[in-house]
């Protein structure tokens, strides 16, 4: 390996200059971190709105954006753009069971420049999972930027009906701060080492929890939390009662994926009780 000449170098005596990769290793100088510490692919940090929506038929459309994706990371990150609204085909839905089809974008470039094959253009692309009654989600094309993954069940016409899920990272200056939504907000940051949290708005679930109590006995029932927390989060419990001082709770034990109510029915006899809870943490 050798020093790399930067941006917007012109000839000298030798005829040497800026070369494509040279660009590109500069440019990843300037481009926030993966949690591995190198340069990150997904879609520039913008408004936020989903990258991928469905449609009326069997295609889906990506948005205007500006994009970051690498073939290799010697080969270094391309920076480019959608400046309108692009459909991308897929194929019809299963007879049978379902499938997950994956929506990618992907700058490509020559062989000689560290790609594969001789286009530099820039395509969008769906790749369908094999069909199973458990499929899988199908990996990511070489060179190409994963945006949205969807659940394609059998007999399905139009993406407009399926649940479409945003998997692409933002991608921000190196430095700045960039949103992991995780059913709350977070923001982070490379450190050096690593990407660490810096803001959160916190993930809050809620629910009712219900169970039998037996007077003058203490029970338990657990609740798992739909989403899995980062942490111990903190939580609430208030008994569904229309007797005041009928039932006394307390959290016996709380972990980031459950908490464990305890109860004391002080009214006689046995019932089925009911328990509205709320925990509020940082998402995983």
């Amino acid at each position: 390996m050798a020093g790399l000449r930067g941006l917007f170098v012109a000839d000298d005596a030798q005829a040497t200059n800026t070369i494509p990769r040279g660009a590109r290793q500069a440019l990843a100088g300037l481009i926030g971190r993966s949690t591995a510490g190198a340069a990150q692919s997904g879609v520039v940090l913008d408004t936020m709105t989903p990258v991928v929506s469905g449609a009326a038929s069997m295609s889906y459309s990506v948005r205007a954006c500006a994009l970051v994706s690498q073939w290799s990371a010697s080969a270094g990150p391309v920076v480019y753009a959608n400046d309108a609204a692009v459909s991308v085909a897929t194929t019809a839905a299963p007879s049978s069971n379902s499938r997950y089809d994956l929506v990618w974008a992907r700058h490509n470039q020559t062989t000689a420049d560290g790609g594969s094959g001789t286009a530099n253009d820039v395509v969008f692309g769906v790749t369908q999972g094999t069909v199973a009654a458990s499929p899988v989600v199908p990996a990511t094309p070489t060179g190409a930027v994963a945006l949205a993954r969807a659940l394609v069940p059998a007999g399905t016409t139009a993406t407009s009906a399926l649940v479409i899920t945003q998997v692409h990272e933002w991608v921000a200056a190196n430095g700045g701060l960039v949103p992991r939504t995780k059913g709350g907000v977070v923001f982070d940051a490379w450190n050096g080492t690593s990407r660490v949290v810096v803001a959160s708005s916190g993930l809050t679930q809620s629910g009712q929890a219900s169970f039998q109590t037996q007077s003058a006995t203490v029970t338990t029932g657990t609740v798992t939390f739909p989403t899995a927390f980062a942490a111990v989060p903190r939580v609430s419990v208030t008994p569904v009662t229309a007797l005041p001082n009928g039932l006394s709770v307390s959290v016996s034990s709380v972990s980031a994926t459950q908490l464990v109510i305890a109860a004391y029915r002080n009214a006689t006899g046995t019932a089925t009780s009911s328990f509205d809870w709320i925990a509020h943490g940082t998402p995983a």
